[in-house]
């Protein structure tokens, strides 16, 4: 038997640098890989001015995180974004810093701060990969500056998925406006992208807040109300996969981290849309049952199309652990409002300070093919996003009969 392990953890990080913050799991062994998400709220129900966002990877040693943020209650918008190659999370609001490194522990990994004028307590989602049988790396490319493809890296290893970073800068650097986007490509079943971007504009008079999401790229660089440039995984091997760059204007870079999982081990990259009343909404047509998920939704309400309602959420779940980071911002007024919540669900989707969550889902059930998911709070404007799922379990595979009958392959 192979040994795989995942799992979800949601902590609130301390503000000193002297007090690390311990996200473990009993018996979990080593930490191969991790997703770290951090917004800018310090509150487990609230949601708070201030928009922030930073996505980090980590395979063991290489720590990368992409993060942006935008002030709230200003009449001149400000907004910025950074990468670092040194901190697995780093938050910045106006002139204002917190910064984090990450490193292995018993059974998990410690988070420590390495830079702080903030003194906020921020809640974090930490995805946790390892077993002895899962192969990580994190690293970096630069997309082809103009329409073609490249091989981006080589692999060492033929990976399951690929995870990409862009905010569209050239190195460890900042700049002004908050630029991100978050994508995947599934590599060991055919080739499926997905990724959502969003973009809030600095220097303005009135904000200038969008969000996309598309089901035929895996990265890019959102900026406004399109896209500066975009890329799709178009072909992998074992020793090197290949991007397709539309509207390539180089100087930008992208960061990864590559997952490979043992044979028979699954993992599905899929769209979704939200459920527009409460209640049950079941996913089907995985093939498996799903240990854990990853979802990552827009306030776009039709994909591969803009929205000037900037609402981001990325959150996970093992079905009991569920947290999620959502940004906000009201696109076209003169007073910024940007927010930040951080709550127990897989899913929330914001329309502002004020009035909170307009879409909450969480994980009711782990199914045969799929998983069900219970709203708690619905919109009759449906948004979207995508999925990936994965599985703890060796070849737990639902097979058709002849007669219909949906079972499962034991290995």
């Amino acid at each position: 038997m192979a040994d795989v392990k995942i799992a979800v953890k949601r902590g609130q990080l301390t503000d000193e640098i002297a007090t690390p913050t311990d996200f473990t799991e009993s018996g979990f062994g080593t930490v191969k890989a991790a997703i770290v998400i951090v917004g800018n709220s310090s509150s487990a129900t609230e949601t708070t001015p201030n928009s922030a966002l930073s996505i980090g990877f980590w395979d063991g040693t290489n720590q990368r995180c992409i993060y942006s943020g935008a002030t709230f209650g200003v009449t001149t918008t400000d907004s910025n974004r950074g990468t670092s190659s040194t901190n697995i999370a780093a938050i910045r609001i106006d002139t204002n810093y917190a910064k984090y490194s990450i490193s292995n522990i018993t059974d998990g990994v410690r988070l420590t701060m390495t830079l702080d004028n903030t003194t906020e307590q921020r809640y974090a989602t930490v995805i946790m990969f390892g077993g002895a049988d899962v192969t990580a790396s994190v690293g970096n490319f630069d997309p082809a500056s103009t329409d073609e493809t490249r091989a981006s890296f080589a692999n060492t290893y033929l990976p399951s998925i690929i995870f990409y970073l862009t905010g569209g800068l050239a190195s460890a650097t900042e700049s002004n406006n908050y630029i991100m986007a978050f994508g995947a490509a599934q590599l060991n079943n055919g080739i499926k992208n997905a990724v959502i971007g969003a973009s809030s504009i600095d220097g303005q008079g009135s904000s200038n807040a969008n969000v996309v999401t598309a089901n035929n790229r895996c990265g890019g660089q959102k900026h406004g109300e399109g896209w500066s440039w975009t890329i799709e995984t178009v072909g992998y091997s074992a020793s090197e996969f290949a991007t397709y760059t539309r509207s390539g204007t180089g100087g930008d870079r992208c960061e990864y981290l590559k997952l490979q999982f043992p044979a028979g081990y699954n993992v599905h990259l899929h769209d979704l849309t939200t459920k527009a009343t409460t209640g049950l909404d079941s996913v089907t047509g995985l093939g498996f049952q799903p240990t854990h998920l990853l979802a990552c939704f827009v306030n776009c309400t039709t994909i591969n199309t803009n929205s000037s309602f900037f609402n981001v959420s990325i959150g996970a779940s093992d079905g009991t652990t569920e947290s999620s980071v959502t940004n906000s911002e009201t696109d076209a007024v003169g007073t910024t409002d940007p927010s930040s919540a951080s709550v127990a669900k897989l899913l929330r989707i914001n329309s502002s300070v004020s009035s909170g969550g307009v879409i909450e889902a969480n994980v009711d059930s782990f199914d045969p093919d799929g998983y069900t998911l219970n709203y708690t709070l619905a919109h009759t404007t449906v948004r979207h996003g995508f999925v990936v799922a994965f599985s703890e379990n060796k070849n737990e595979r639902v097979i058709s009969t002849a007669n219909g009958f949906l079972g499962l392959t034991g290995g």
